[in-house]
């Protein structure tokens, strides 16, 4: 019990219950009571599925577990866990039996159902050992959803703010940040498929081309200035670093780059000691 307990506090569990058998739906509903902070009862599909839908609505979040019992007509069972299944495919869903082997039962296995609880109302250990595992799932759920999320806003960082091209091993670029098309002018169209040779300026000298292939193709990372060229013709400079893309059996599969926009600095740098008149004025003074 104080496991289950435990794991649900941790959840914050919340159950749609529906059976049509008044007497069970109360002794069924009493126990899941005194195991979780919320519980809604319905006796019919068509009920249980208005109220999966407004809990949504309001709450703009889904039941952890939904609990159907096999006494439900066959249409029934079977209409209700599709409707749950288009609304989220990964709802959690168990569903009780007085007979594993009924047609309800076999008709329910290839709908995806999560759990199968014999005789719930004589059998409770077996309910709440079923729930406990239910609960973990929901848990387990609950934390890669947020693992999403969480990546996601940090993709939208990326893509909004870093100069980043993703290319295969042959240079081709794969991928590219929005944040780096906006600067260059490119479309991701134009960018897709071609070579980093794209952006380059033909000022730029081969033997740091050359220098960096040489690097990342030993698998090394790669740091250095580079002149390139929009799609406006203006010159830009970029500090990059270029570092090979592993794959889980550590074979190079492509390079990751990640630039900085550092043209206000190189031009600094070349009126302050490339520029002829701020030459001639250092050799002066």
């Amino acid at each position: 019990m104080n496991l289950l307990q435990n794991v649900r506090e941790s959840a914050d569990l919340k159950i749609l219950y529906v059976e049509n058998n008044l007497s069970q739906r109360d002794e069924i509903s009493k126990f899941l009571k005194k195991l979780s902070y919320y519980i809604i009862t319905s006796d019919n599909a068509q009920n249980a599925l208005s109220l999966y839908k407004t809990y949504y609505s309001q709450h703009a979040n889904y039941y952890d577990i939904v609990l159907i019992s096999l006494n439900l007509t066959n249409s029934q069972v079977i209409t209700l866990i599709r409707n749950l299944k288009k609304s989220n495919n990964d709802q959690i869903i168990a569903v009780t039996t007085q007979n594993l082997n009924s047609n309800h039962s076999f008709n329910a296995i290839n709908l995806d159902v999560d759990k199968y609880i014999i005789d719930p109302l004589n059998n409770r250990d077996n309910l709440q050992l079923a729930l406990l595992e239910l609960v973990k799932k929901s848990v387990l759920i609950e934390k890669l959803e947020n693992k999403a999320f969480l990546l996601k806003q940090k993709n939208n960082l990326i893509e909004e703010n870093i100069f980043l091209t993703i290319s295969d091993i042959n240079g081709n670029i794969t991928d590219i940040s929005q944040a780096y098309l906006d600067f260059t002018g490119y479309t991701k169209e134009e960018i897709l498929g071609k070579n980093h040779s794209i952006f380059k300026n033909q000022d730029i000298h081969r033997e740091i081309i050359k220098n960096l292939w040489k690097t990342i193709s030993t698998g090394r990372v790669w740091q250095g200035d580079l002149k390139n060229t929009k799609s406006t013709g203006e010159e830009y400079w970029v500090h990059t670093v270029i570092k090979p893309l592993k794959n889980k059996n550590n074979d190079t599969i492509g390079y990751t780059s990640i630039s900085k926009d550092i043209t206000y600095q190189k031009r600094l740098e070349y009126v302050s000691t490339l520029d002829p008149v701020t030459s001639l004025y250092n050799e002066q003074y």
